[in-house]
């Protein structure tokens, strides 16, 4: 063949192979990936054929065909109970224990009437229980339990932050831990041991207060937080007046500082009750906190100008002029008892009389909030 013939023929060749290279001829064709689509995620358990979460569904909560009824709320796969803002763990536990031993009691009786035969029974008038399965029935208690609370009625009572002694407001608890707010809402606590002593702190407006050595306690829980709180690790927290995590999670300020408007400042943090009473007393030693807008009101101040140690500080700094209600930092300095107390009303604040008392403090000086 001659020279240009076999050029002629080699580019020919050349071109129908690329042709069938762009038609994807002689190769296996590549399906593009569909990127936006996802695996379903396998089901976690089925009931009657229906896929469900234990967890939060409440037709079946915690099993299939387990409902949770009037309340309507699982967490976690527990029945939350409808309870108000003066219940506490103590009084839930109490009524418990009470109808755990009426069941057991009923059972036992009834078990009595099926064994001595109905006609013995009625003849002798009553059956004779043992009541010891009742008082088995009783000291079983479930280390997690659920709970759904109504709007805010009254101001809680409790002792603690994070830990909170088993006599506190189960509501307050939860509400002040950032899981529900005052209107409402569900959550579930878990029973932990005594402490030694228990921090009171103001957290999404609730205030708890300070406690010594209390033999059973309980923490929060929460699946969610309000929306004024950031959740750091398993807890809600309010990142403006948290020392451990100030303005972000993990910022802890230091020793003698409290967490203001998100930022580290010298002082304690102190709420609506706060006194001087865990302070010892020795005249002449200072002390200073914070005090936040809405803890200078509602609490109780002994005195004018000298006060009980037992009276709230931010209060009393209200009373004395030193801080207007919208807070700021208070410095005390502890005072010796005094034979009596007198009571006036200064800048808005009404404080009581007292006769003697062993302990006392003056405001020395104060900072408004900015």
């Amino acid at each position: 063949m001659r020279p240009r013939a076999l050029a002629i023929a080699l580019l020919a060749l050349l071109t129908q192979v690329a042709s069938s290279a762009c038609r994807g001829e002689g190769r296996e064709k590549i399906r593009p990936v569909d990127e936006t689509r996802t695996s379903k995620p396998p089901c976690p358990t089925t009931c009657g054929g229906k896929c469900v979460d234990l967890r939060r569904d409440a037709a079946n909560c915690g099993r299939c065909g387990a409902s949770c009824g009037a309340t309507g709320q699982c967490l976690l796969g527990l029945c939350a109970r409808s309870i108000g803002w003066a219940d506490t763990l103590r009084r839930v536990d109490a009524q418990a224990d009470a109808d755990a031993a009426a069941a057991a009691t009923a059972a036992a009786a009834a078990e009595a009437v099926e064994a001595a035969g109905a006609a013995d029974a009625v003849g002798a008038g009553s059956a004779v229980v043992d009541a010891s399965a009742a008082t088995a029935a009783s000291r079983t208690r479930p280390s997690t339990l659920a709970f759904v609370c109504d709007r805010e009625h009254a101001a809680p009572s409790l002792w603690g932050s994070d830990l909170y002694t088993a006599d506190s407001s189960l509501c307050g608890a939860a509400a002040h831990a950032g899981a529900i707010s005052t209107k409402g809402g569900a959550f579930v606590v878990e029973r932990r041991p005594g402490a030694a002593t228990y921090d009171g702190s103001a957290r999404f407006g609730v205030t708890s207060m300070p406690w010594g050595a209390f033999d059973e306690s309980f923490v929060v829980v929460a699946e969610s937080c309000v929306p004024a709180a950031m959740r750091c690790g398993a807890q809600c927290v309010d990142v403006t007046g948290d020392r451990r995590h100030c303005g972000a999670c993990g910022h802890s300020c230091p020793a003698g500082q409290a967490c203001l408007a998100g930022g580290c400042v010298e002082g304690e943090a102190a709420g609506k009750d706060t006194s001087a009473s865990a302070k010892g007393c020795s005249p002449g030693v200072e002390y200073t906190f914070q005090c936040p807008a809405y803890a200078t009101s509602g609490a109780t101040v002994w005195g004018t100008e000298l006060y009980t140690n037992d009276s709230s500080i931010c209060v009393a700094a209200v009373h004395a002029g030193k801080i207007p209600a919208s807070g700021g930092r208070v410095t005390i300095t502890m005072r010796a008892g005094a034979a009596r107390y007198v009571g006036s009303t200064r800048n808005g604040v009404t404080s009581e009389g007292w006769g003697s008392w062993p302990c006392s403090f003056e405001v020395a000086t104060a900072k408004p909030a900015p």
